[in-house]
């Protein structure tokens, strides 16, 4: 009895201590944010002469794709709207959407990213939630962007950004609202459809 006790014990110290070392190898998700901007700021400053601007858009957005939950943020956008949608609805406004997210980063960061010194300020973890709140100084005023993530396999993926007290998921969240109401999850698509087909128009004028 007393060697299947201590058998027993032996056996949840070494499991849990396996359930620990796990999460510990778990990256905190201030550093694999910062580690992914870091990322963006290396190509920019050393890639834009060398890829068009295009190029450089592209190789961004393949950077960024890992690190956000684009279907959380397509579902939290949506709002209501979601549940009501089809199966295929909701897949292709998650590729058309995620397509806009990403654009709309790129071009919000991308200005300042090269010249702008980006410091984590604020990291806040609860279970599988965490907020991060960046500082971007760009020698002439600092802008607060946080981070809100969710823990998956390991990795924490952004499911929204704040920039300036202002969210991207919740901003977007009344214009499709509205968009729904009057024209259904159809007309919302269709806009969105003619956003991308109008920014692929303006990227090859530029080319």
């Amino acid at each position: 009895n007393l060697r299947l006790l201590f058998a027993a014990v032996f056996a949840f110290v070494f499991v849990n201590a396996k359930a620990v070392h796990c999460v510990a190898e778990v990256a905190k998700p201030g550093k694999q944010l910062i580690d992914t901007i870091d990322q963006l700021k290396n190509t920019v400053t050393k890639e834009k002469n060398t890829l068009t601007a295009e190029q450089l858009e592209q190789k961004l957005a393949d950077q960024i794709l890992p690190r956000f939950d684009f279907q959380a943020m397509s579902q939290r956008s949506l709002g209501p709207s979601w549940r009501i949608a089809t199966v295929e609805e909701r897949k292709e406004f998650v590729d058309l959407f995620s397509d806009l997210l990403v654009r709309t980063y790129i071009t919000k960061i991308r200005k300042n990213l090269e010249t702008s010194t980006v410091k984590l300020a604020e990291e806040k973890v609860e279970g599988e939630k965490a907020v991060i709140r960046t500082k971007v100084d760009d020698g002439k005023e600092t802008v607060q962007i946080d981070y809100r993530l969710l823990l998956r396999d390991g990795e924490w993926h952004v499911y929204d950004v704040i920039i300036e007290n202002v969210g991207l998921v919740s901003n977007y969240r009344s214009e499709f609202a509205a968009i729904v109401q009057k024209d259904k999850m159809q007309g919302l698509l269709v806009k969105l459809r003619d956003k991308k087909a109008k920014r692929v128009e303006d990227a090859g004028k530029a080319a």
